[in-house]
């Protein structure tokens, strides 16, 4: 018990300087030795990573399903990733000029806008067809 000048005991500084006081004794120098086992598993060098022994292992139900539905998707993708088709943008200009340069040996003309190479037999559309685009916002409604 702690007496401030007018005799009255101080509750507040005394379980502060008890506090400091345990603080102190829970160091590791205050502390006796001892052995601590960190990340040790029980039965020392018995043990065995899952509990399972060396030459034990037993296969599981799931296993014989699912180890052939891996292999036979991992060979549907690497067939089908292989047999996709090349449909980048280098490729169809390299396609593109190709068939200019064919032209211009031939001595035919070569039109701006249209498409002599393979893209023009995958869509055999004509402007016939299809119709004259829409203007939206011609000079003459401004005017109005």
């Amino acid at each position: 018990v702690v007496r401030d000048e007018e005799g009255l005991e101080s509750c507040a500084l005394a379980s502060t300087m008890a506090m400091r006081a345990a603080m102190l004794l829970r160091t590791p120098a205050a502390r006796a030795p001892m052995a601590i086992r960190r990340f040790g598993a029980p039965g020392g060098a018995e043990a065995h990573p899952f509990g399972i022994k060396p030459g034990t292992y037993k296969k599981e139900g799931w296993e014989s399903v699912v180890y052939p539905c891996y292999i036979a998707s991992t060979l549907l993708l690497v067939v089908g990733l292989s047999f996709k088709p090349r449909n980048d943008m280098k490729i169809w200009a390299k396609d593109e000029a190709e068939a200019r340069l064919k032209r211009m040996d031939e001595g035919e003309p070569i039109e701006f806008g249209v498409h002599y190479g393979g893209v023009g037999n995958k869509y055999p559309f004509t402007r016939e067809e299809i119709g004259e685009p829409v203007v939206i916002g011609d000079a003459d409604d401004d005017e109005e």
